[in-house]
């Protein structure tokens, strides 16, 4: 993967970054690498998190025992004071609180429906963590230069991770970590990457602090060495 025109079979690591990579290090300790290989849309109602969960049973119950109290308390206030009260049977209770534990029901499509832009990731090294910060390496980025220097500085950004995602089929599944192995999706690259990217950080929980030109030892560019290879 790094060096695509080796014809060894295999190479000594010659540094920390290569080492993680070549055992697949999911360490704490390990710097995070990953390649983000496409950018793809979902409807944000979709995600785990917007969506509205439905009552339980016995949720269902409980709210259809507080209409009956409240409607029998309201009854014999009424009738106290001689105002009449209007009836109503069970059943309508019942509709009344089941209905209110649907999901609104959907309307015509609309165009306008909001998305939200995940990222398809594999992670080859560390362990990624939900809000921690990460650099976005982009595919025109000098793996032979730091990233300090000023062809580098537009390549290079800087994000927090908005949500994680295991994907089981179709369905996102929410997580706090992911660990090297894993193929994943990440929230929170929208105005930062467009199509593909290296994602970096140093390793631990908050990961990147600040991008110096000592960053060079964490962070790479295998978007660029895959288009040295094509």
């Amino acid at each position: 993967m790094l060096y695509p025109d080796l014809h060894e079979d295999t190479i000594a690591p010659k540094n920390k970054m290569e080492e993680y990579l070549w055992a697949c290090d999911p360490s704490e300790e390990a710097y995070v690498v990953a390649y983000v290989s496409k950018m793809f849309a979902v409807p944000t109602k979709s995600l785990p998190e917007k969506k509205q969960k439905g009552m339980t049973a016995e949720e269902m119950r409980q709210r259809g025992r507080e209409a009956r109290e409240n409607r029998a308390a309201a009854t014999e206030e009424a009738t106290l004071a001689g105002t009449p009260f209007p009836e109503s049977s069970s059943q309508n209770e019942n509709i009344t609180v089941e209905r209110a534990s649907e999901e609104p029901t959907a309307g015509p499509e609309n165009p306008q429906e909001e998305e939200t832009l995940l990222g398809f990731a594999r992670l080859y090294s560390g362990t990624f963590h939900l809000n921690s910060t990460i650099a976005c390496v982009l595919p025109k980025y000098n793996n032979s230069l730091p990233p300090t220097h000023p062809a580098n500085k537009r390549f290079i950004l800087t994000t927090q991770v908005q949500g994680l995602y295991i994907m089981m089929g179709r369905e996102l599944v929410p997580v706090e970590t992911v660990s090297a192995g894993n193929v994943f999706a990440i929230a929170g690259l929208c105005g930062k990457v467009w199509r593909s990217a290296t994602i970096c950080a140093p390793g631990g929980v908050k990961g990147v602090e600040e991008i110096r030109e000592e960053s060079k030892e964490w962070v790479l560019n295998l978007g660029g060495i895959i288009r040295q290879v094509g």
